[in-house]
Formats: C-alpha cells, structure tokens, sequence
C-alpha cells in the first residue's frame, strides 16, 4: 500500500528524434526510434524539469535549486552548467525555449527583506532569460500575480 506513495520521481520530454527522461539524479536520452539509450549523465541532485531546443540541436535541465545545465544533442555532451543570479532560485518550475530557439527562459524567485530584524519581507517572481548563443543573463521580467508558473510549460 505504502509503496505508491514512495514511487521514483521522473520528467519525460518527447522530442521529434529523442526520448529524454530526467530523474532527479540523472539525465538519460534515448533514440525515438528504437528506443535505445544514446546517453546518460549521473550524479545530480534535484534536476526535474527540462526543454528542448526547437532546432533538437540541445536540451536543458533544470534543477530544484540555483543552476540548469545545457547538454548537446549532436555530440551528447554536457555544454554548459549555469548558474541563475544572486539570490535567485527554481523550484518546482519548468523552464522553455523561446519559439525561435534565441532564448532560455527560467522562471526564478527571491526573498526580498523588508525588516530583516523582523524577518518580514516577500516573494519576488522573475523571468530569467538567458541567450542561447553564449547562455549569458539577457534580462529579468517580473511574472505577474502570485506566484511562478508550476511544473507546466507556457510561452
């Protein structure tokens, strides 16, 4: 009875070409087609969600915490960790590929202080969007209303 409520974690993205299924601890991709495993990164702690690039030219993963990592889907090969600003974290959010491919948008959060002695303060929500050319921060947007958008894709 207890072991439906302990089962294993995953993310599955369907690509055209690929199968990627993030597990929390490891990222695995497999070939569409048959179904066989072209590559498996291990040793994460809390990746979840993840995209892949219009083009199926790379994929990112993000992670519950301050980073995402940006894996290639021509030579199977990690491309790049990143780490989200100063403060800023993702959790319980999926990131995108902007239609075009130009940018990776991270949806992030912040405690902002406003009486720290008290421990007062709120939330701020943000639109991380980083560049595919070089995975450099392009800009923040603040996401209206309450909160950040949760485990969904939207764009």
């Amino acid at each position: 009875m207890w072991e439906r409520f302990f089962q294993p974690t995953y993310f599955i993205i369907n690509s055209k070409s690929f199968i990627i299924k993030i597990t929390g601890g490891s990222v695995k991709i497999a070939d569409k087609s048959t179904k066989n495993t072209v590559k498996e990164f291990k040793g994460y702690i809390y990746l979840y969600t993840g995209d892949v690039h219009p083009e199926e030219t790379e994929f990112f993963a993000l992670e519950n915490g301050k980073h995402f990592f940006v894996y290639s889907l021509k030579s199977f090969e990690l491309i790049k960790r990143i780490t989200l600003p100063k403060g800023y974290y993702s959790s319980d959010v999926c990131g995108f590929y902007s239609n075009d491919g130009e940018v990776i948008n991270i949806p992030a959060e912040r405690y902002v202080y406003e009486d720290k002695a008290k421990n007062f303060g709120h939330y701020e929500y943000v639109l991380c969007k980083y560049s595919t050319d070089n995975y450099s921060l392009i800009g923040k947007e603040p996401i209206p209303g309450k909160g950040p958008y949760h485990w969904y894709m939207f764009g």
